[in-house]
């Protein structure tokens, strides 16, 4: 599994996955009946760059078109995300559920309504 920066990719996913859920989230009972949206969470480090920034719930059908609808509510996040050829960053990952997405060029990993979207970004350093 690759690493980032001396963490695995599944402990920087299990942290996200450990990170307190929004208030309108908490307490969802997630039964095998209800239609629920695919729901996106983000990293921490990104709240620096955008203090308003909170999980949301979406009714995307593939990664590139929730990546689409992020753009729309949080003009500018986007190209922390993706490059300018509109493909996965080298130091982000996005996981569905715990999988990290397969297609990192074309973002057409499908998603399902109880999905949870985890867009992780590397932290750097000195």
């Amino acid at each position: 599994m690759p690493a980032f920066f001396g963490l695995s990719c599944q402990s920087i996913y299990n942290s996200v996955q450990q990170a307190p859920l929004v208030p309108e989230h908490k307490g969802i009972d997630f039964n095998e009946n209800e239609a629920l949206m695919p729901l996106i969470r983000f990293t921490p480090a990104l709240k620096r760059f955008f203090p308003e920034l909170k999980e949301m719930e979406t009714e995307a059908k593939d990664v590139r078109e929730a990546m689409s609808l992020v753009d729309a509510k949080y003009p500018g996040l986007i190209a922390y995300i993706l490059d300018e050829q509109g493909q996965l960053r080298k130091h982000v990952n996005i996981f569905v559920g715990e999988d990290m997405i397969a297609d990192r060029l074309n973002l057409s990993d499908q998603l399902q309504p109880k999905d949870i979207v985890s867009v992780i970004q590397a932290l750097s350093g000195g």
